[in-house]
């Protein structure tokens, strides 16, 4: 299984995203919530944080990347969970 964390654990807007295997060891730079914004989308909050998983500069370019940042309700900041089966 892997996670997505925040480099160096930092809690600066435009902290890059990274995937890594899971720590096991309860890290809050591994920990998002999920809050329900309605029709679908979820806002992703860093534990450790409290900034957003946001697409740096609301790109909409292929392997953009994402980041954490302050929230502004931003589409770029939206996002739709999907099981994996």
């Amino acid at each position: 299984m892997k996670n997505t964390i925040l480099q160096k654990s930092s809690k600066s807007d435009g902290a890059v995203t990274e995937q890594r295997a899971a720590s096991g060891n309860g890290t809050t730079s591994q920990q998002w919530r999920a809050d329900y914004m309605g029709s679908g989308l979820f806002r992703l909050t860093a534990s450790h944080a409290g900034k957003v998983l946001g697409v740096r500069q609301a790109s909409t370019s292929e392997k953009a990347v994402l980041d954490q940042e302050t929230d502004i309700l931003g589409n770029h900041q939206m996002w739709r969970l999907r099981a994996m089966l």
